[in-house]
């Protein structure tokens, strides 16, 4: 359960930050919102088989956890870390028991290292106070042999990929979340393991 995460002794503390790629108050129409996270999801999956502790740091009003625990509902944490405090209290109010949220800075999460299967960023990482410690946060708090999986414009590709390499993660590959169309891919999913 949630409740029981190995807390790193880190402040739980607020950080300001523009919203991105899967958070609910980026500008996206919720259809397609809802279909990042799907995708999300899937490419999720199909880079980690059976996470069972689930972080998902800029979780918003918590879409994509909740898309987790209904195809992982065996998982034995689905934690959400946001830096907005109204995003908290949204994602809190339609929470499943075997969900937490916390009220954290990307650059600072409050858990112990190598706590989490499966980390997702999903969230406008490019626009968080300061990516290059965020990334290297979630690079922190991922398991040995878990995976990391960015959320984010497709056009940033090059940036996230210096962003996992700076981490120490290794990056595996992307594949296309979202398409404007049917050919230009405007959301990529990167992966990347420790």
């Amino acid at each position: 359960m949630a409740g029981d995460l190995a807390v790193h002794p880190r402040i739980d503390a607020a950080a300001g930050g523009a919203t991105g790629a899967v958070s609910s108050g980026d500008g996206l129409p919720a259809g397609v919102r809802a279909a990042v996270v799907e995708r999300t999801a899937d490419v999720a999956l199909a880079a980690m088989q059976v996470p069972l502790r689930i972080l998902d740091v800029g979780c918003g009003a918590g879409e994509l956890l909740h898309e987790m625990l209904a195809r992982v509902p065996y998982g034995e944490a689905f934690v959400g870390v946001e830096f907005d405090p109204a995003a908290i209290v949204t994602a809190r109010r339609a929470a499943d028991p075997r969900m937490e949220f916390l009220l954290a800075a990307p650059e600072s999460l409050p858990f112990e290292d190598a706590t989490f299967d499966l980390v997702f960023a999903a969230a406008g990482v490019l626009h968080w106070r300061d990516p290059a410690a965020a990334v290297a946060e979630l690079a922190r708090v991922v398991s040995d042999a878990g995976r990391v999986v960015v959320a984010e414009r497709a056009r940033a590709g090059r940036a996230v990929r210096a962003l996992v390499a700076q981490a120490g993660l290794e990056y595996q590959r992307d594949e296309t979340v979202a398409r404007f169309g049917f050919t230009v891919p405007f959301v990529r999913a990167f992966i990347a393991s420790p």
